[in-house]
């Protein structure tokens, strides 16, 4: 009864809609579906079960195979970038300073 509840509100609410929303965020930066149950019942204070965190996530599978399958430009430029962080004393006060490198490769990728 409690499981139907919850997924009637899920299915039907603005909350519902704004929790589904934040468990595909965190589905999104690879928390586990026993970190996201976790999490929900330590800010919601309720259960959900693996098969509805399922259902929910399921639902960006077909963005996630169209990014997948997405047509890749013949050309990426590269620019490596580097620093060196050190320390100068001027004026009796020291201060960081940086000296920072940027080139493009010498050689096609």
């Amino acid at each position: 009864m409690v499981i139907c509840l919850i997924s009637h509100l899920f299915s039907h609410s603005i909350i519902g809609t704004s929790l589904e929303n934040k468990i595909i965020g965190l589905y999104s930066l690879g928390m586990s579906y026993n970190d996201i149950r976790d999490h929900i019942d330590e800010m919601y204070g309720f259960d959900i079960s693996q098969g509805m965190l399922s259902q929910i996530t399921d639902k960006i599978i077909p963005e996630i195979r169209e990014w997948q399958s997405r047509a890749l430009s013949p050309l990426y430029p590269i620019i490596w970038m580097d620093a060196i962080h050190y320390r100068v004393r001027e004026d009796g006060a020291v201060t960081n300073l940086s000296l920072i490198h940027i080139s493009e490769p010498t050689r096609p990728y």
